[in-house]
């Protein structure tokens, strides 16, 4: 993730001038995204926190993930429709959206352009039982983003079965598997934080909420569909 410090930098100094917060929703990165978004100074006054949701109890209790979806027969917790449900969950739960918490807003937050929300989710290793091995390193990005008067959401597929550390050193004493894990979870944050960065510098130029779903494959990122227009008002 060589590039993110300059990605999260220019994201920052994107969102300072829409005066656009963002919050995040992980399950596979395990704040790792938070992470990353908060490492750089001016960081608190734009990202304003975040929630790791392992468990479809907590997808649902915390954020609000519809139970039909995470429940036996529904899309899963791996899937466009979670991913989105996450994104848009844990934006409505961050009070950016409350017209009536003025009292807790300060700086660009106060001046009520509203916000995004990013989620992660995904297989990055092992599979649980009955999923086809088709599905291994199957990730889903979310943002969901509320500016001004107008929303949209944006879902990305990526997959990362591919994606492996250099071997370590004998004397690390660090094992393959838990080096492949952490460097997909930074591939997928590097992605997330391109994504919100894509998103940001769209909002800037035309003023309104993108909706567009982008699948990558080995690597390759190509338009799989586009699922609606921008929104305007209420969806």
């Amino acid at each position: 993730m060589s590039n993110a410090p300059s990605v999260v930098s220019r994201l920052l100094h994107t969102l300072e001038r829409l005066s656009l917060p963002v919050v995040t929703a992980e399950s596979c990165t395990g704040g790792a995204l938070a992470s990353a978004l908060t490492g750089r100074p001016g960081a608190p006054g734009l990202c304003l926190g975040g929630v790791t949701s392992y468990s479809p109890l907590f997808k649902r209790a915390v954020l609000g993930v519809p139970a039909s979806m995470i429940r036996p027969g529904g899309p899963g917790e791996v899937s466009a429709e979670c991913a989105r449900a996450m994104a848009r969950g844990v934006l409505e739960r961050s009070g950016l959206l409350d017209r009536h918490s003025h009292e807790f807003k300060y700086g660009d937050v106060a001046k009520e352009a509203r916000g995004i929300g990013l989620s992660t989710t995904g297989f990055l290793d092992q599979l649980p039982d009955g999923e086809p091995t088709a599905r291994r390193g199957e990730v889903w990005i979310g943002c969901y983003c509320m500016f001004k008067d107008h929303e949209g959401t944006r879902i990305e597929r990526l997959n990362v079965d591919g994606v492996h550390a250099p071997p370590p050193h004998e004397q690390h004493c660090v094992d393959q598997a838990d080096a492949d894990r952490h460097e997909r979870k930074e591939t997928v944050v590097a992605r997330a934080l391109e994504i919100v960065l894509e998103v940001a510098q769209e909002l800037e130029q035309s003023g309104k909420a993108p909706s567009l779903t982008k699948v990558d494959k080995e690597n390759e990122t190509v338009h799989a569909e586009k699922e609606a227009q921008s929104l305007t008002g209420s969806a």
